[in-house]
């Protein structure tokens, strides 16, 4: 009986050190794959990237809350696995997943859509299907001016020449155009006026799957004081107008094909321009915000890409009612409402 009583004497302050000894930490994970449409192999020295971030703030960068990095991936889909604190978890913000996949530094592959987890019903598992980035192999694009706005996951530029406003791709230099916007906002959210060069091609958007013109930044040039000055309205006649959206849906030029546009003449009766592949000519008649075209005729080349935007480009001329214009842009409608959009070019 000693011999016990002395053992759970020695033994009390070990159990005691054993019951004050810190919790495990919780851990969970965010799960998923990568892959894309190409049917192209990844090289053998790519390497995937993985974050998991708290995108709740709209006017500062994400927080990195884990992140992988795999190399030698093999080829797609890849599996990747995201730890975290689900005590850390905040119940109203918002988490994401962002994905891309790089050789040597050089971005290949990236995800320019939002992939929400975790809160408001997302769930901890996804398949994220990754862009692909053109390589520019040639000279940057051309010189932009406008406000450039960072909003968490949809950064914005609005251009200063035709007053229109798109999303902006996270390729290219834009990681550059947002570290330099960080340092010299003053304020969350403010708008600065930047140059820079760069190209406005389509991307997936974040609703369903419906493609959407995006900015795509070559190079920063640099921020300038002040915002975007008002330009005066194009004229009607005499003005290159380059087809930009037709039934609600971007246009853009085929490789190796012409720019869609249309020019009404001075003389006030006749129109030409190109529908992509084929020249084509007509009347038109105008009085005050009333515009309609006739006689609408083209040559008759075959292409082998952009013929069905030709033809409802050209073909819907005649059911044109009236116009407007607001500084560098142009839109045409019918009687169903808004039918085409065209952005003032001068040479």
């Amino acid at each position: 009986m000693v011999r016990i009583t002395i053992l759970l004497v020695m033994l009390t302050p070990l159990l005691m050190a054993c019951h004050s000894l810190p919790a495990e930490p919780q851990v969970e994970y965010v799960t998923g794959s990568v892959t894309y449409r190409e049917r192209i192999a990844l090289p053998g020295d790519a390497v995937v990237k993985v974050q998991l971030q708290d995108v709740s703030l709209a006017d500062a960068p994400a927080t990195v809350i884990s992140e992988q990095e795999i190399t030698e991936p093999g080829q797609v889909p890849i599996a990747f696995r995201l730890p975290y604190d689900p005590t850390k978890i905040e119940q109203y913000n918002r988490y994401a997943v962002q994905a891309r996949i790089e050789q040597g530094g050089r971005l290949l592959f990236i995800n320019d859509t939002h992939t929400p987890v975790i809160t408001d019903g997302s769930g901890n598992h996804v398949e994220m299907l990754l862009v692909g980035v053109q390589q520019q192999k040639d000279k940057a694009g051309t010189e932009l001016r406008g406000m450039f706005q960072y909003m968490a996951d949809a950064p914005g530029f609005t251009d200063c020449r035709t007053g229109l406003s798109f999303p902006v791709a996270m390729e290219g230099a834009y990681l550059e155009l947002e570290r330099a916007y960080m340092k010299m906002r003053q304020k969350p959210g403010e708008k600065l006026q930047v140059v820079l060069r760069g190209r406005y091609l389509t991307r997936p958007s974040m609703e369903a799957d419906q493609p959407r013109v995006h900015l795509i930044v070559d190079s920063l040039e640099r921020f300038e004081p002040g915002i975007c000055e008002p330009q005066a309205d194009a004229t009607l006649s005499n003005t290159w107008w380059r087809l930009t959206v037709l039934d609600g849906r971007p246009v853009m030029v085929e490789q190796g094909g012409s720019e869609p546009h249309l020019v009404l003449d001075l003389d006030g009766r006749n129109v030409r321009g190109n529908g992509g592949c084929n020249n084509f000519f007509g009347s038109y008649k105008q009085k005050q915000e009333l515009l309609t075209f006739s006689a609408m005729g083209s040559t008759m080349k075959n292409c082998p890409a952009g013929m069905d935007t030709e033809y409802n480009f050209i073909s819907g001329l005649e059911k044109v009612t009236h116009y407007r214009i607001s500084g560098q842009v142009m839109e045409l409608y019918t009687e169903s409402g808004i039918w085409a959009r065209f952005e003032a070019v001068y040479f």
